[in-house]
């Protein structure tokens, strides 16, 4: 097997400062000790790399739980702990978000993590070392997979979720896979009010489909009225009705390209997102 490059711009050799949330996890929800926290991290890294040699990989973002920060947390806290509701973390990568809502008292088998690559699902029991603890379900499936041939463990969800975290997913996506993973999520759903479907990506002032860059072709990015657009034709399409809150944070952020091939798109922005179903 031909070992993913590591000069790549993404891949960072030192940790850094690990975020609050993140040293939070490892200290209280996995308890390992101060003294083997660098050699495994690293080694741990190395194995989530050769899986799947993603930016949030290589940078070190996969410490960095990012659930939290959603301004609905504790909402969607209360709904997993008093109403007995299901979550779905879609792209869960190596389970980070699963564990940290776990930590704040969310009952882990309501809470499933679906991600393309089964290595890194697995690599995350391995990371937090809850193999044989952790009561939440994984499937390694592809979302864009509407097959009868597709996952069964996610077509039995059909009709079940409650809550979607999509957390840095839609925006590796262009505007016709984003409506084909969206019109899956309203099946995933269930059809009653308050459904919904919330969290983070990057977005642009200008919204429209922009390269992504090195090879892996292009992208849809967002404004609010668009991510409304998107999800109102969904709703036609799946005979449902949703309505979308989103805002564009920040003054420019220096990531992904423009149009004219160049890196470092001003118009870029952070987006945070809900979803509801009505």
């Amino acid at each position: 097997m031909t070992t993913p490059d590591k000069s790549v711009a993404w891949y960072k050799e030192e940790i850094g400062e690990i975020p609050a949330s993140g040293q939070d996890l490892l200290d209280r929800y996995s308890s390992i000790p101060a003294e083997d926290l660098a050699q495994h991290l690293f080694k741990m890294r190395d194995k989530a790399w050769n899986i799947a040699p993603y930016p949030c990989i290589g940078s070190w973002l996969f410490l960095k739980p990012s659930i939290s920060q959603s301004p609905i947390y504790a909402e969607i806290l209360a709904r997993l702990q008093e109403k007995d509701q299901r979550l779905l973390d879609l792209g869960c990568c190596v389970g980070q978000d699963i564990r940290k809502l776990v930590l704040d008292g969310a009952p882990a088998e309501h809470i499933y993590g679906l991600d393309l690559k089964a290595g890194l699902m697995d690599a995350g029991y391995d990371l937090f070392r809850d193999r044989d603890s952790l009561r939440s379900t994984f499937i390694a499936a592809d979302i864009l997979d509407d097959s009868s041939s597709s996952s069964p463990e996610l077509r039995e969800l059909d009709g079940q979720i409650d809550i979607v975290f999509a957390g840095s997913f839609f925006h590796v996506f262009d505007w016709d896979a984003q409506m084909r993973i969206s019109k899956r999520l309203a099946r995933l759903m269930r059809s009653v009010p308050g459904s919904l479907v919330f969290g983070h990506h990057l977005g642009h002032v200008a919204p429209d489909t922009y390269p992504l860059g090195l090879g892996a072709g292009s992208v849809y990015a967002h404004d609010e009225g668009s991510l409304q657009r998107m999800w109102t034709q969904v709703g036609l399409e799946t005979e449902s009705k949703w309505r979308v809150e989103a805002e564009l944070e920040g003054t420019g952020m220096r990531v992904g390209f423009t149009k004219e091939g160049k890196w470092g798109d001003p118009g870029r922005r952070y987006m945070r997102f809900v979803v509801w179903r009505e």
